[in-house]
Formats: structure tokens, sequence, C-alpha cells
């Protein structure tokens, strides 16, 4: 059955985006640590230097993707939380993104193992939706240890559910597709919602995204990533009342392709300059002004 989910059009949700830095804090793993779990051999790994992130994997392993999602799905595992994502996802946001495929959210969230039993108990398709095997219209609906319910939104998919994890060009411009129909359906929902002070039923992460006072932390923005970039600009284009994209980019420069992409299209840039590799401390900097 279809979970229904309402948000609020008084005021703008209040949403985590959190990427895979956070979870290098705690050793996790990284993504060429992740790419060389595809290599066919250490004598035949290609040098992938200079090709955008998300075409990697199919430059390694050629256009199989299901036997890319097979390998990664094989190779990761969910590890304990660190301290900085525990204290990120007890700040009362209304809905969490990640791009990230394991669990470290949900075991946060939940204060406790996350099981796969848990899983299934909490995996929601959002009402309205005949796209039941699309990301863009799932979440896992987590009760904390508060007692609220999170939606948490893998937009690029989830190991336990290998098949929709997106690692190719190809599974890109099919997540983007969805964004585009599900764009299609709302017309002009979000501004008679907002005027009538009904609240609006979720359909997918767009939603939130597009209406969100939106932090985004441990996240690179890399910009092969086009289904994030797509969602941003489209934010950018929103005649409804709607909340900002903060990005806290963490690093010991700044980069300047990502800086100009972040002004044109009306993104918060809070840039941390860390040194001596204290990634942490940074960190705890951004938590700290979130």
């Amino acid at each position: 059955m279809d979970t229904q989910l309402l948000i609020d059009m008084n005021k703008p949700p209040t949403v985590l985006l959190l990427g895979n830095g956070v979870l290098l804090l705690n050793n996790g793993m990284g993504w060429t640590e992740l790419l060389s779990k595809l290599s066919p051999g250490d004598d035949r790994m290609p040098d992938v230097t200079g090709i955008p992130y998300a075409m990697q994997p199919e430059a390694i392993r050629g256009t199989d993707v299901e036997e890319v999602q097979r390998l990664i799905a094989s190779n990761i595992q969910s590890q304990n939380p660190h301290e900085i994502l525990k204290q990120l996802v007890f700040m009362d946001f209304d809905a969490i993104i990640t791009p990230n495929y394991t669990y470290e959210i949900e075991t946060a969230l939940l204060g406790g193992k996350w099981t796969e039993n848990r899983r299934k108990k909490c995996h929601k398709t959002l009402y309205g939706s005949s796209h039941v095997r699309y990301n863009t219209y799932k979440c896992n609906l987590v009760k904390d240890i508060k007692g609220r319910e999170i939606p948490v939104f893998h937009i690029h998919g989830e190991q336990a559910r290998k098949h929709s994890m997106i690692l190719s060009y190809y599974s890109y411009a099919d997540a983007v597709y969805h964004l585009i129909e599900m764009n299609k359906q709302r017309k002009n929902e979000y501004e008679e919602h907002q005027i009538s002070g009904i609240p609006l039923i979720c359909k997918g992460w767009l939603d939130y995204f597009l209406l969100g006072e939106v932090y985004a932390i441990g996240f690179g923005f890399d910009l092969s990533e086009f289904d994030i970039w797509w969602a941003i600009e489209r934010k950018n284009r929103e005649y409804a009342l709607n909340g900002k994209l903060h990005a806290y980019m963490i690093g010991e420069k700044q980069d300047p392709a990502k800086s100009t992409m972040f002004r044109a299209m009306g993104v918060d840039e809070r840039f941390l300059c860390i040194e001596n590799h204290q990634y942490e401390k940074a960190y705890w900097r951004a938590v700290q002004e979130i």
C-alpha cells in the first residue's frame, strides 16, 4: 500500500542532503576504493583520470550495468555512524536526502541496529506513484528515538536493492527522466497549495528538494552528477516560495567551476577551508553553523 507523506506548505521544510564525505570520517569506503572493487584484474585496471565520475564505472567494466551494481552491492557495508552524523540527523530535519547506498543514517536515527526486517517495514512507495521500482518515488520512513517519522531518500539507490543503484550515465539519464516526469505532473500545485494552506502529498524527494531549506554537507556536487544539477537549476526556477540550497564545501581550496555554477543557480556556497587534512574539525564547524 502506498504511503501518504504530507508536506506543510505554510513554511519551507528543512532538509538535510548528506553525502559520502561524512562517512569517510569513520574511514568509510571512498569513490576510488569503491571503483577498485570493479577491477577485472590489477593488470587490466584502466586509467580513469579525467573521465567524469559518473562514467568511471562504465570505463572500467563496460556497459553491463547490472554486473557493476552486483559487484558494488557485494563489496560495501554500513559502518557505525560517526558522532557528527548523529548530531546532524537529530537536528529535526523534515527529510533527509542522500546519494549514499548504505544505511548509516537509518542506524543513527533508530539508535540501534538496522536489519533487513526493519528495512522492509520502513521501505515505502509514496502515495499516488505507479513507478514502484524507481528511487525518485521511494523512501525509508524511519521512526527515530524521539518518535518522529523521518523520510530518508536514497536518491542513487541502496545496497539491499542492488538494481536501484545508479552507477552509470545510462542510469543517471533514467533518473533525470523520472524527475522530469514528476515535475510535469506537479504543474502549479506548489503555489496552489501555498495559497490554500492545504498540505501537499509528497510524491518523491524532488518535492522536498525544490521546496525546502536544504543544507548539504559531505557531498561534492561533481558536475557529472547531472540529476542533482538538474534539480538545482529547477529549484532556482521555482515560482512558489521556497528555501535555498546551502552547500557546505570542505577542502583545501575552492573549485572555481563549481563556485561559478553555484552563483549562476542561486546556491549559497559555504566554503570551509581545511589544513593538514583536518576534515573532522571543518565538519564540526559546519554542524555548528547549521
